[in-house]
């Protein structure tokens, strides 16, 4: 499933968006990185071993921590490069994966696997989480492939892959989960029927037997999947019920909605592109989040082209959830409430997502794979689409999307 060329454009890729932070001897991202490399910094002095909790803040004795693949492994390489090399190499690392399980899932999902690369690296919603300091989201890709080795019915790798993406996030886990939950739905149907083509890509296996198969396939993979869940939820569970909304009520006026620092989705933010820099706009709030969850009019024009699929379902039902309780545009709340966060705030830990944009990880893995198809259709008649339409993607995110580029720097500063 891995190509070198995804490789190279991840490893291109992280050099642009972090190498400059790097190179100033800071820490690539802000915000929230100041409490993950805390955390990784107690975790790295009893590396190997595992640490549970710290004394080093009141009541920190039995401490939770929500990506302990990532915050070990960040503890170890802080032992060989320093806390801020280790970080920026993690940083980094989520780049890469992203580019090489992009691309993966566009090629199984019968699209141009580079759009995929391109596309899944430079989401605005996923740099949106690294330049937060979101390590629990740097794993983004780690989902593109297990939501590839699914399409290609390798059940246990896929099980395996969801399972480590949970101990990287709880809320990758879930979104992971999700979309695997779709993806088998289709694949049941296309087994049952024995229909020729897939809406999302699935490589055909109708016939005799075929559903009794992707049936023992699919509960492989989901058994594998929930045990890993399992393990990285059990130390959470008691919070596993709680709405997990903490941010305030939304401000009169928010200058910064295009990349949503609070709550939620702006409406305007899916198309709106880029205008005022978020280090303007924010300047007073340096824990500010960054959620962008603008679509990309080159990554839109390319689904589109692909025509009607159900994968679309996967984009609208993300978008629908991502504004959070309350819609906003432009900035400004409505006072209208969002019916679709009611409903999901009934689910247990579906709530738990306490930052509402971050759906759109989820639904980006789903525009990512239509944009992919829709290439691959183009370059049928135009065969120069395949090359172009990374170019192109990569130039929006440059010159029009809301997304950092490079990844904002924090300075280096003692560990204590």
């Amino acid at each position: 499933m891995i190509r070198r060329g995804d490789l190279a454009v991840g490893v291109a890729l992280s050099g642009v968006l972090v190498g400059p932070a790097a190179l100033r001897g800071g820490w690539a991202g802000t915000a929230e990185l100041h409490g993950h490399a805390w955390v990784q910094g107690w975790v790295a002095a009893a590396w190997p071993g595992w640490r549970g909790g710290t004394d080093l803040a009141l009541g920190a004795a039995h401490w939770p921590v929500v990506d302990p693949i990532p915050t070990w492994l960040g503890g170890g390489l802080s032992h060989l490069v320093g806390p801020a090399a280790a970080w920026n190499l993690l940083m980094a690392s989520g780049i890469v994966l992203a580019a090489v399980g992009g691309g993966a899932l566009a090629r199984a999902a019968r699209g141009v696997g580079l759009v995929g690369a391109v596309g899944l690296a430079t989401a605005p919603i996923f740099l949106g989480s690294l330049a937060s300091g979101l390590t629990e989201d740097a794993a983004l890709g780690l989902v593109a492939l297990a939501l590839a080795a699914q399409l290609h019915r390798r059940w246990s790798l896929a099980g395996g892959l969801l399972a480590l993406a949970a101990g990287c996030g709880l809320v990758l886990g879930m979104l992971g989960g999700l979309a695997a939950l779709g993806v088998g739905a289709v694949q049941i149907w296309q087994a049952r029927n024995g229909d020729a083509e897939d809406p999302w890509g699935a490589h055909d296996d109708a016939g005799g037997g075929a559903l009794a198969r992707t049936a023992r396939g699919l509960a492989l993979a989901g058994a594998l999947a929930l045990a890993g869940g399992s393990v990285a939820a059990w130390p959470h569970r008691a919070n596993l019920g709680v709405d997990g909304r903490r941010a305030p009520q939304a401000a009169p006026y928010e200058p910064a909605w295009r990349t949503n620092p609070v709550r939620g989705a702006d409406l305007l933010s899916f198309v709106a592109p880029r205008e005022v820099p978020f280090a303007d706009t924010r300047a007073a709030d340096p824990a500010a989040r960054q959620h962008p969850v603008y679509l990309g009019a080159g990554t839109l024009a390319l689904a589109l082209a692909g025509g009607p699929q159900l994968a679309w379902a996967g984009v609208l039902g993300p978008a629908l959830l991502a504004p959070g309780p309350e819609l906003v545009v432009a900035g400004r709340p409505t006072g209208v409430a969002n019916p679709v966060d009611t409903v999901v705030r009934a689910v247990p830990f579906l709530g738990q997502v306490h930052h509402r944009a971050r759906w759109v990880l989820l639904g980006q893995l789903c525009l990512v794979v239509l944009a992919a198809r829709g290439a691959a259709r183009l370059a049928v008649r135009w065969p120069v689409v395949a090359q172009r339409a990374p170019l192109v993607l990569l130039a929006e995110t440059l010159f029009l999307s809301p997304a950092p580029v490079p990844l904002p720097s924090t300075p280096d500063a003692h560990p204590a």
